[in-house]
């Protein structure tokens, strides 16, 4: 929800997020949407409220109801021949170091998770975007750029939408 820019953004992700779970337009005019949700509970998002106040209503509905889904890797590919990763050959950028610093604090993630994903990884895609692959395992996602005879981690991601949501980056 970090990417919010402003009242018509965190009003357009509540109204994603609120027909995603099902509810409904109830009642709309020039100041205010009510949405109806499946079990009858309210939510009114008006005009000018505060986008704190969007936020914290889609945060609940999200808490509520449960949280998206979708998959965040879905842009990327499967491809054939993915390298194999020589541990002696991979290094980290300074960004990968400081997000696994990060969610370590947030959440616990050490090197052994990003060791486990490297070597036995439930995924392994290809973005044509970062022109990198990606190992994805359980709660992490592991981004690495072959550049000559070495293998660099460029970050450290969550393998879900949920993480995501749940550990944001400080603003």
């Amino acid at each position: 929800m970090s990417g919010v820019k402003g009242p018509k953004d965190a009003r357009k992700l509540a109204s994603q997020t609120f027909r995603g779970r099902g509810a409904v337009v109830t009642e709309n005019n020039r100041q205010w949407t009510t949405w109806a949700f499946p079990d009858n509970r309210t939510v009114t998002i008006t005009k000018n409220e505060p986008i704190t106040l969007t936020l914290a209503k889609v945060k609940d509905a999200q808490e509520r109801y449960g949280y998206d889904t979708r998959d965040n890797y879905a842009s990327m590919t499967k491809r054939p021949h993915t390298p194999a990763i020589d541990l002696e050959r991979v290094v980290a950028s300074a960004h990968a170091k400081e997000r696994l610093a990060l969610m370590k604090r947030q959440a616990g993630v050490d090197m052994r998770e990003i060791l486990l994903a490297l070597r036995t990884p439930q995924r392994v895609l290809w973005s044509d975007e970062h022109d990198s692959w990606l190992w994805i395992r359980d709660r992490i996602a592991v981004p690495i750029k072959e550049v000559g005879d070495r293998f660099i981690i460029t970050s450290v991601l969550w393998g879900t939408r949920e993480l995501f949501d749940r550990y944001p980056r400080p603003a």
